[in-house]
């Protein structure tokens, strides 16, 4: 990379700059003037020259130690990456919140009264957007550019006479411990303070609500995905609509938890290739929930006629499943329907590769459409026992285009907005530890700074 080329370039000038330093050092040695200003710069120049070839040569030994600081205490760039579009992600939110409150306010003549109880809550907002933006700002920088800023301090540090060591030495040392710092500082921030914005287990309870992590699987207890719908008894329609991504359901603004009923019984629905499944335990009440130690409550969802077998290929049935055996990529189900005449289906996209071999003549096919892909339905009526034989060879691209709505997400994550002490826990997370935090990097560069010698200057006589 022309990065990488310029950074050893840069390196060879340091290290050559530590040559010229050090046989400046022997010539000063050799003068034959006993002016001791003259003369004590010799073992000084020598020093200067072994440290600074040390520096340039070690360059990358140097890199390497500052990320695996960062490693050990739990910082990556990934991490820090994440911390940022989240941080903006939730502020932007709250902005947005605090402008239609705003002007729904306004319009109806209560504009004194909005801006009087929202103004404190959106200066800590575009006071935590500015600090966050400016920490991102510093952080892109050090990263696109910090490696070749390190170097031509490693280069400014060989200078003989230390005309420019400080600078040096500044450069090389804010380098290092901003490429460590800023790796930790999600892992700091989140040992120090909690973000707010986020659903507080103990605080929803007086919404009627609780934070709940749930499972849908089928059959064999493989996780599925699909639609989920969650509804309530006596409300018309759903009250959520959420994506299940490989068992787990994720809500559209608590991510990987969501917002449940705490006192009232809940009616799970998924929906799979426009085919809709009850969930079982139907309905779930409150008390069919595990509660792990943070007060998080837990469901694992299933329909035992329903067997997952890829990327929305799914085969149900109305009769009993009797054995699934799996071969490679082909899997064999057979069904047993005793008494009365039972169907077995199978349904999958268009953009699957896939055989499907029934034991049974009266197949008949269908089209289906759902959530912007269509694909084929094979569907056998049968009495007694019956095999079907399903070859999966490929089946890439299949990317639902769901609705997700979740009013109850939504309403827990208004009830945690609208908390009192959000504007303490605003400033306090956005901008009291962050600025504290960029002000102890600040206090370590000049320590490293200082230990590598960068106070050194030339005398003004000699």
């Amino acid at each position: 990379m022309a990065e990488d080329a310029l950074v050893r370039d840069i390196l060879i000038v340091a290290y050559k700059l530590a040559l010229l330093t050090f046989y400046i050092g022997v010539l000063v040695y050799a003068l034959p003037i006993p002016v001791r200003s003259v003369k004590r710069w010799a073992p000084i120049l020598l020093w200067d020259a072994i440290l600074a070839a040390l520096v340039s040569l070690l360059f990358f030994t140097l890199v390497d130690i500052s990320n695996e600081i960062a490693a050990l205490l739990g910082g990556s760039w990934a991490f820090f990456t994440q911390w940022r579009d989240t941080a903006i992600s939730v502020l932007m939110l709250g902005k947005t919140i605090i402008l239609a409150v705003m002007a729904v306010l306004s319009r109806i003549g209560y504009w004194g009264y909005a801006k009087f109880l929202v103004s404190p809550l959106d200066k800590a907002i575009d006071t935590g957007l500015f600090t966050v933006f400016w920490i991102a700002a510093v952080a892109y920088f050090v990263k696109k550019f910090g490696l070749i800023l390190a170097a031509i301090g490693s280069a400014l540090y060989a200078v003989p006479f230390r005309i420019t060591r400080s600078a040096g030495a500044v450069l090389l040392s804010f380098f290092l411990v901003a490429n460590a710092g800023f790796q930790v500082m999600p892992a700091f921030m989140s040992a120090v303070a909690e973000a707010p914005g986020r659903p507080d287990p103990g605080k929803l309870e007086r919404y009627g609500l609780a934070v709940a992590s749930i499972e849908v699987v089928d059959y064999r207890g493989q996780g599925v995905s699909g639609q989920l719908l969650m509804s309530l008894q006596g409300v018309e329609g759903p009250v959520a609509l959420v994506e299940v991504v490989g068992g787990l359901a994720m809500d559209p603004v608590m991510g990987t938890v969501t917002a449940v009923p705490s006192k009232a019984s809940t009616y799970y629905h998924i929906v799979i290739d426009g085919v809709y499944f009850r969930l079982y335990p139907y309905p779930v009440n409150p008390s069919d929930y595990d509660v792990d130690e943070n007060g998080i409550w837990h469901v694992k969802l299933s329909n035992s006629n329903m067997v997952w077998i890829d990327d929305y290929i799914v085969f149900f049935t109305n009769a009993s499943i009797a054995s699934i055996e799996e071969e490679g990529n082909t899997t064999i189900i057979t069904v047993y329907s005793p008494a009365s005449v039972g169907y077995a289906s199978i349904r999958y996209p268009d953009s699957c590769a896939l055989s499907v071999q029934w034991a049974a003549t009266n197949v008949s096919l269908r089209r289906w459409a759902w959530a912007g892909i269509s694909g084929l339905e094979e569907r056998a009526s049968f009495t007694g026992t019956l095999t079907v034989e399903v070859t999966v060879y490929s089946c890439d691209g299949v990317n639902p285009d769901f609705r997700k709505r979740s009013y109850l997400g939504w309403a827990a994550d208004l009830g945690s907005f609208t908390d009192l002490h959000l504007v303490a826990a605003y400033m306090l997370y956005y901008v009291t530890v962050p600025v504290i935090y960029m002000f102890l990097m600040l206090s370590a560069t000049a320590s490293l700074a200082r230990l590598l010698g960068g106070r050194g200057r030339i005398p003004v006589k000699v």
